[in-house]
C-alpha cells in the first residue's frame, strides 16, 4: 500500500533559479540548485538552463553545492546544457558538487566532461580571469 502524496520535507525538495553574478567579464549567468534533482525538476532546470543560455554568456555557473541528490535525468540535462552551450561557444562550470554529486560525475566519466570547481566564487573567478 502506498502512502498519500505528501509534499516533500523542505530540505529535500528541490529548489532552482537563477541568479547573475557581476564579474569583470560581465554579468555570468547562476544556477542555483537545491534539495534532491530528478525527474520531478528535469524541466525546470531545463527552462533555467535555456534562459541562462539566451544572451550567449561565456559560460554559465551550475551551482550544486546545496544539492544532496541527483539521478540520472538531472545528469543528463546538465549533458545537454554543456552540449548546447558549447556549441555556441561557451561553457557550463559546475561549482560546490558534494559528495554524492561528485560519486555520480565519477562513476559516468562525466568528471572529466564538465568543467568543475570547488565553490561559486572560485567557478566566478575563472570569469574573472578570463577577461
Amino acid at each position: 500500500m502506498t502512502e498519500p502524496d505528501r509534499p516533500l520535507p523542505a530540505e529535500t525538495a528541490a529548489r532552482l533559479s537563477l541568479e547573475r553574478a557581476a564579474t569583470r567579464a560581465g554579468d555570468v549567468p547562476v544556477l542555483v540548485l537545491v534539495g534532491e534533482l530528478d525527474l520531478a525538476s528535469a524541466g525546470r532546470f531545463r527552462e533555467l538552463a535555456e534562459e541562462a543560455a539566451a544572451d550567449a554568456p561565456g559560460m554559465v555557473v551550475a551551482d550544486v553545492s546545496e544539492v544532496t541528490f541527483m539521478d540520472s535525468t538531472m545528469l543528463r540535462e546538465l549533458l545537454r546544457g554543456h552540449r548546447e552551450l558549447a556549441e555556441q561557444g561557451s561553457r557550463l562550470v559546475v561549482a560546490g558538487a558534494q559528495a554524492s554529486v561528485r560519486r555520480l560525475l565519477e562513476l559516468t566519466g562525466t568528471d572529466r566532461l564538465f568543467a568543475l570547481a570547488e565553490t561559486r566564487e572560485q567557478a566566478l573567478g575563472t570569469a574573472r580571469s578570463a577577461s
